[in-house]
């Protein structure tokens, strides 16, 4: 899980605009209590206020394989340009980790029930797929949704070439057989692991100016 404080882009003083946490696939979801102990922990090392306020607004929305969830302070009808003057010496309140924690795991829900806890969930039961399968999949994936190639002739061509010219797997020319088939269902399968590892590799969102960053793997 990730947790980062974006600012305001005001110069010569710091006013967090809101409180990202980004939960990626792992083998246990974060639990209340770990989601609020290091919400606080960061509050805390950033010198930013929460309170059981009566006020506040979260955001949430699920990307392709990870959740993002967005925790706004109670001022947030100031206009961005007043910030800093109004908040000059001092920052603006945020909504208790206690709060913060059980709107998360609500968010969450069970790998067994409802919530975004069973797609992000990686231990499964069984064993993990071979080499062999995986990589060929990885690439079908990006060739058909990055690379706008159809599941068929020119895909099973491409991989023929590149990926499995010194391998035994062979695939058809159309795709309609069996192998084609489960190629095609093993490339939805990667999906999701595959958009969270790139969204890992590359965490800088272009809608915030400035953040600070924080790292916690339960």
């Amino acid at each position: 899980m990730d947790l980062r404080i974006h600012d305001y882009p005001v110069q010569g003083v710091e006013v967090p605009r809101v409180v990202v946490l980004t939960v990626y696939p792992h083998k246990r979801p974060p639990t209340l209590e770990q989601i609020a102990a290091r919400y606080d922990k960061e509050l805390l090392g950033a010198n930013i206020p929460h309170a059981e306020a009566n006020k506040g607004r979260f955001e949430f929305s699920f990307r392709e394989g990870y959740l993002l969830i967005e925790v706004h302070h109670n001022r947030t009808s100031i206009p961005p340009e007043h910030m800093g003057a109004v908040f000059q010496d001092g920052k603006p309140e945020f909504p208790h980790p206690r709060v913060v924690g059980a709107f998360c795991t609500m968010l969450l829900g069970t790998t067994a029930g409802d919530g975004f806890a069973r797609h992000l969930v990686t231990l499964r039961r069984g064993p993990s797929p071979p080499p062999d399968t995986v990589i060929p999949a990885c690439v079908a994936f990006y060739l058909r949704d990055y690379g706008e190639m159809k599941e068929g002739i020119e895909a099973h061509r491409l991989l023929k070439e590149h990926v499995l010219s010194r391998h035994w797997k062979k695939l058809p020319e159309g795709h309609s057989e069996s192998a084609s088939n489960q190629l095609w269902r093993d490339a939805d399968k990667v999906k999701d692991r595959l958009l969270a590892s790139a969204y890992a590799l590359y965490r800088y969102d272009p809608k915030y100016t400035t953040c600070r960053v924080s790292k916690y793997s339960p």
